[in-house]
């Protein structure tokens, strides 16, 4: 699914599962300006070759993201997520077994001024990395906030 420059995607009740592609966003690429909104979405065993092997954002894209699950996913960056200068907003969700294959992110991989935000109950279990941030990795001013219960593990 594409989200192109400026597009507004919303999904409730959707499975994604075993998408995959050669670049950006294994089961959604939102380009620069969009908005994704997302609700009750499982995504499953998707992958990029290059970033966000199950959703990559682009530059001042958006994303809401509540009582979702992300379950193996894999990317060379950002296992489950992949931000360039995006903003995540999350709540009840659950990442595991994701991977970033090349360098960083299991689950969560920020740059550039990216902002994420996770809270109220969110899991984050067994995502992995060989570099950077097993679970998350922020870098180039960008920003990571957990809160109200979050659980990472593994």
């Amino acid at each position: 699914m594409l989200a192109g420059a400026g597009a507004s995607l919303k999904m409730r009740n959707v499975l994604l599962e075993n998408c995959s592609t050669t670049g950006r966003g294994g089961a959604v690429c939102v380009r620069d300006g969009g908005q994704l909104d997302a609700e009750f979405v499982s995504v499953l065993g998707c992958s990029a070759e290059l970033e966000g092997g199950g959703v990559y954002l682009g530059r001042k894209s958006r994303a809401q993201v509540r009582d979702s699950v992300f379950h193996d996913c894999t990317a060379g960056d950002g296992g489950a997520f992949h931000l360039l200068n995006a903003t995540l907003s999350a709540q009840r969700v659950s990442m595991h077994l994701n991977t970033a294959v090349t360098s960083r992110g299991g689950a969560l991989n920020g740059v550039e001024g990216s902002r994420i935000s996770v809270r109220d109950h969110s899991r984050f279990e067994n995502n992995s990395s060989p570099d950077y941030g097993g679970m998350c990795n922020v870098e180039d001013v960008s920003s990571l906030k957990l809160s109200d219960g979050v659980t990472v593990s593994g």
